[in-house]
């Protein structure tokens, strides 16, 4: 099902997270802060590769599965041959569709578009070991350097 991936060595991210949940954080033994989840994903550390490095991944035969988080109707009208659709507003709850054994490569429509980095924060936060945003004019320079898309 996904094609050029094999085996790999990459690094990997974590879940999205709603801006809007907050998660409690104990300052002293009486108080508690609220810390917004966006805030959170600030501190997250990621690797935005070039296009071209994602394709050195993708026909690598290393282990890898590449996911789109664009939405539905950008991923119909084209995608990386083999890439599945999470949007970036359902990684947190589709992680079980996401092995952590995999080097996982997250794609969107490239400069200005943050969705690769924020779905690759979510799943780094989340404990994926070899993630990888895909920068760059993402999908679009995908498409004009000739890869393969469906």
């Amino acid at each position: 099902m996904f094609t050029g991936c094999t085996n790999g060595d990459y690094r990997q991210s974590s879940l999205e997270l709603n801006p809007q949940s907050t998660q409690e954080t104990k300052q002293d033994e009486n108080k508690t802060t609220s810390v917004s989840a966006e805030d959170d994903l600030e501190s997250v550390k990621i690797e935005i590769i070039s296009v071209d490095e994602a394709y050195e991944i993708y026909s690598s035969g290393k282990d890898c599965l590449f996911i789109d988080v664009r939405n539905e109707g950008e991923y119909k009208r084209s995608h990386i041959k083999g890439a599945i659709l999470i949007p970036v507003k359902e990684i947190e709850a589709n992680l079980d569709k996401i092995p952590k054994d995999k080097i996982i490569v997250v794609y969107c429509n490239g400069k200005g578009c943050e969705k690769s980095s924020k779905a690759a924060k979510i799943l780094v936060h989340n404990g994926y070991p070899r993630v990888y945003g895909v920068g760059g004019l993402g999908i679009y320079e995908w498409i004009d350097k000739g890869y393969p898309v469906e």
